[in-house]
Formats: C-alpha cells, sequence, structure tokens
C-alpha cells in the first residue's frame, strides 16, 4: 500500500462447496455448450498453451466463463462482456473483460478474454519452470 502498511487479505468463503461447483459446471457448460461455445478453445500442446486445435497431443484446457451483453438505452452499440477462469477445475487465473459499445459478448470480449488467459497460462508456466 502507498502508506506502508500491509495490504489486509480476508480468505472468508462467500459460498458454500456445492454452490460454488454448481456454478462452476454452468459456467462451463456456457463455454462448451451455451454463448460461448463457438469461441476458439484453449489447448497445451507440447507444454505451451495456444488457441486453436495444436498437434495430436494437444489436450483442450476447459474455459469457465459467462458472456454477457449490456444495452446502453441509446443508439450506441452494446457492451460486450465476460467473466470467467481457467482451468476450470483448478482455477489459477481469473479475468473480466468489459469492451464498450462492441456488441455482444461471445463476439469480442469473450475472445480477447480467451487469448489473455491462454497468455497469463503461458507466463506462469515460463515463471514456474525457470524457479
Amino acid at each position: 500500500m502507498m502508506d506502508g502498511r500491509e495490504p489486509v487479505i480476508m480468505r472468508d468463503r462467500v459460498m458454500d462447496q456445492e454452490t460454488a461447483r454448481i456454478a462452476r459446471d454452468l459456467m462451463r457448460r456456457v463455454m462448451a455448450e451455451g454463448t460461448g461455445k463457438g469461441v476458439k478453445k484453449i489447448f497445451c500442446d507440447n507444454g505451451k498453451y495456444i488457441t486453436g486445435p495444436g498437434g495430436p497431443n494437444a489436450v483442450p484446457v476447459p474455459v469457465a466463463g459467462k458472456t454477457g451483453t449490456a444495452e446502453t438505452g441509446r443508439d450506441e452499440k452494446a457492451h460486450s462482456w465476460f467473466i470467467g477462469f481457467v482451468p476450470a477445475d483448478n482455477p489459477k487465473y481469473a479475468i473480466a473483460v468489459i469492451a464498450e459499445n462492441k456488441g455482444k459478448g461471445a463476439a469480442v470480449a469473450t475472445p480477447l478474454a480467451v487469448d489473455i488467459l491462454t497468455q497469463a497460462l503461458n507466463n506462469r508456466k515460463t515463471v514456474m519452470a525457470s524457479r
């Protein structure tokens, strides 16, 4: 903190484990079967995270998320948004993206979030490997 004090980290549960499991499963379904199903996917291919099918040994990395479109109420395009985390079963990264006046969530904010999450996974792998 700017005043020299250490930040306080709260570690209280905001929901019970069953509620968290249900939310995670629903968010996985959004990306697999719902509004996010047509968005590019993340794969681990020979130790590198990529978007796209990759080689024969590429393993899919499940993303959990929720796409959204927020109408502005004016004569402007809607805001595109996405919240999510990766890997879905053992989250390491969470993200929220808002693309103002860019249209539907699955069209703009979600692909952008997938790109950022892919890069985060690659950076973490590099940092972990260098220790």
